[in-house]
Formats: C-alpha cells, sequence, structure tokens
C-alpha cells in the first residue's frame, strides 16, 4: 500500500487519508483530512473574528446566478463574505444543490459524507439534541402523542421493532423510568386494578384465573422467554370492555401481547363469534 507523511502532523498514512489536488506533482494534497479540516476551521474562525460586527446587510441584492434583484432575506447567511450573503438566492442554491444530487451517484456520495461527518461528531450531535428537546419540550411532546393518536398501527410497529432490536436494553430502561415515576406508575396500576375489579362478575372463577397465571410464570421459568396474561377482548378498549374471566384470557409472549395491545378489529370480533357460537 503506498503511503505519505503529512506535513502538519508529521505521521505517516496511506494516501486514502489524503485529498487529491491536481495542482500538486503527486496529485496529492500536503496534508492528511483530518489535519486539513483543523487547518480549514482554524483560517475560518480567524476570518470570522477579523469580520466580527463588520457586515453591512443591503436591503436588496442581485443574485449572480439568475440576475435578479431580491430582498436580503431571501439569502443565505454567509460569515465569509463582506455583506455577510451568499453570491447566490436560495432557489438558485436549492436548484443547483438537487441537479447535484440526481447527477450519477452524487447521492449515495452525499448520504456517505452525513453518514462519516455526523459518526466523528456523534457527541456533539447529541448534545444539540437534547438542548432542541430541552427547549422544545411541551410542542414536541405535544406533536409525538398526536402523531401516535393518528398512526397506532404505525407506532405499534415501530415500537415492536425497537424491542427486538433493544431486549437488553429495554427492561433497564424502564426499570429507570419507573424509578424515576413513581407517582405515574402508582396512579396506572390502581387504574388497572380498579378496572380488573369493576369487570370481574359474581360467578367468574378465581381459581382458575390464578391457574392461567401460574402458568404463564411456568412458561417464562422453563423457556426463559417473558410470557404474559393477555385480555382477549380488552378491558379498557376503545369500543369494548371486555369481562376478566376464564374464557377472556390467553397467554402470549411478551412481544404479541405489546403488538397487540387494546386493539379489537371487526376480523377479531368475527373470530370470536365463531369460536364461542
Amino acid at each position: 500500500m503506498i503511503r505519505k507523511i503529512c506535513t502538519s502532523c508529521r505521521k505517516e498514512k496511506p494516501v486514502s487519508e489524503f485529498t487529491k489536488d491536481k495542482q500538486r506533482s503527486n496529485g496529492l494534497y500536503s496534508m492528511c483530512k483530518p489535519c486539513k479540516r483543523e487547518s480549514q476551521k482554524r483560517t475560518i474562525q480567524k476570518y470570522k473574528e477579523e469580520r466580527r460586527g463588520a457586515h453591512e446587510k443591503p436591503q436588496k441584492k442581485e443574485c449572480t446566478e439568475c440576475k435578479k434583484m431580491k430582498h436580503w432575506a431571501d439569502f443565505s447567511l454567509h460569515s465569509m463574505t463582506k455583506d455577510g450573503l451568499s453570491y447566490t438566492c436560495k432557489v438558485c442554491s436549492n436548484s443547483r444543490a438537487l441537479d447535484w444530487l440526481e447527477t450519477g451517484d452524487n447521492r449515495e456520495k452525499h448520504k456517505l459524507r452525513q453518514r462519516e461527518y455526523y459518526l466523528e461528531h456523534i457527541e456533539q450531535f447529541a448534545q444539540w439534541g437534547s438542548k432542541y428537546y430541552q427547549r422544545n419540550k411541551e410542542h414536541l411532546q405535544k406533536k409525538m402523542k398526536e402523531w401516535a393518536q393518528n398512526n397506532p398501527e404505525k407506532r405499534r410497529e415501530y415500537g415492536l421493532k425497537y424491542w427486538e432490536s433493544n431486549k437488553e436494553q429495554v427492561p433497564r430502561s424502564s426499570a429507570k423510568w419507573k424509578s424515576n415515576n413513581k407517582g405515574k406508575v402508582t396512579a396506572y396500576t390502581v387504574k388497572r386494578q380498579t378496572a380488573k375489579k369493576n369487570r370481574i362478575p359474581f360467578w367468574s372463577d378465581i381459581d382458575e384465573i390464578r391457574g392461567i397465571y401460574l402458568m404463564s410464570e411456568e412458561l417464562t421459568g422453563s423457556t426463559g422467554e417473558q410470557w404474559e396474561v393477555d385480555h382477549i377482548v380488552p378491558l379498557q378498549g376503545d369500543r369494548v370492555s371486555g369481562l376478566h374471566v376464564p374464557d377472556n384470557l390467553q397467554i402470549l409472549t411478551r412481544s404479541e401481547n405489546a403488538s397487540k395491545g387494546n386493539k379489537w378489529t371487526c376480523e377479531m370480533e368475527a373470530e370470536l363469534i365463531d369460536k364461542f357460537y
């Protein structure tokens, strides 16, 4: 493998670590990619500090591409120009960027560069995301709640995929959340227990119900997979409210139970009618 010494860090590296430069005799830039990026950052920062406060935005400016006079707000900000605005308007810049993406395999190259940049600055992105969430917490929670209500099937599908991919992490996160939100957990538990009590008729066989729950625990212990007791007709469904009786109980894996949720469809109703009638 051909190697080259970086003029900045003085380390010998593969030629793939250097950008191409037609003006050089060997066709490669003198500094490796990381050193070149750091050098560019220092140059830009120095230029910004020198020009800080020197920008005077004109009311109107001519786009160098479409040659039209436009308001300064139609141009992107650019710290390296005298007036602090880009040379081309936003419309022309976007059009040129889209044309470039549609040429050859540029779209794939762009995705690869974005991915590389993200991985190099993953901690910084995490900080930005956290700050943005804290600033817009109420708005984001409202939007997420609206989306979940309008897309219950997709929400359930995404939740199931996440559970399958993070089986070890989810229980730890769940335990941490419960520890930090004991009031909400207590409220949910009381609501659930009350719903069960209100849905147990006098003729229900409590011993048989206990046996079904014990069978679920035995399956969990013998298979190593988490099994749960589910109500076929949900106790707190949107359209129906089932009873807490043996005939309305079934044993499912945790993932199957999470996928089913409080869902009750016409197909499920028809299947239940065929089973008992």
